[in-house]
């Protein structure tokens, strides 16, 4: 998918996200890493408007912290957990669940 696609469908989950109350578990994309994998939920959650709910997981899933995600500028995202970590992430490194 390319990045204008996932800028696309982050935007529409972004607007979506006040209308459309998604359950916890709906997961909009994925970003793996060596430390783990980033789950972006459709749902607000625990975050303020307009950011919406996303949880790191340990690589053996045991281990999950809780946060909020946004689209940034320049193609990337922002994450912030809430154990104070932060991550700015290419929107490019999203994998999808499903075709919006």
């Amino acid at each position: 998918m390319g990045g204008s696609t996932i800028v696309f469908a982050l935007t529409v989950a972004l607007l979506m996200g006040s209308c459309d109350q998604a359950r916890a578990d709906e997961i909009l994309g994925t970003v793996d890493t060596a430390a783990g994998s980033i789950e972006l939920y459709r749902e607000r959650g625990a975050c303020v408007a307009p950011a919406l709910s996303a949880a790191w997981f340990s690589p053996d899933r045991k281990e999950r912290v809780p946060g909020c995600w946004k689209p940034g500028t320049e193609g990337h995202l922002n994450v912030v957990f809430f154990d104070a970590d932060v991550a700015r992430i290419p929107m490019s490194a999203v994998r999808t669940q499903q075709a919006l």
